[in-house]
């Protein structure tokens, strides 16, 4: 198991969930170039694992602004697993699961009016979550 720590951290980014895919990244040969010419090769991001369990310890401040997270991360699923420094830019990626039991690229909707009066249909909407590319 990795443990990340974060210290002084305001908030973690609000859509990092346990089942999310934690990289990382190694920023020590960003911006290496000639004279004022900046170059960003920082190279592919490594997949550390997947985030299992996050955890806050505030400080003792009060109200509590600033805390320590710790992040779990079981690499038990990734070979040769690359052990972060802190020069390593940590991200993630959502898991790929989808929210709902539907597959695939379909959509169907049946309308019915029973009045006997006019009726006239103001608006129909829906939401469309982008899983898959």
């Amino acid at each position: 198991m990795l443990l990340l720590q974060f210290n002084n951290v305001n908030n973690l980014n609000s859509s990092l969930q346990v089942g999310d895919e934690v990289y990382g990244v190694d920023t020590t040969s960003q911006f290496q170039g000639a004279d004022s010419e900046a170059v960003a090769d920082t190279g592919k991001a490594q997949r550390l694992g997947i985030l299992r369990m996050i955890d806050q310890t505030a400080n003792n401040t009060l109200p509590v602004v600033n805390g320590t997270y710790f992040l779990f991360v079981d690499q038990t699923m990734v070979v040769n697993a690359p052990t972060p420094t802190k020069s390593t830019f940590i991200m993630f990626s959502k898991a790929n699961l989808g929210d709902s039991g539907l597959v695939g690229y379909y959509a169907e909707a049946k309308l019915t009016n029973d009045s006997i009066v006019k009726a006239e249909l103001f608006s129909i909407g829906s939401e469309v979550i982008l899983n898959s590319k």
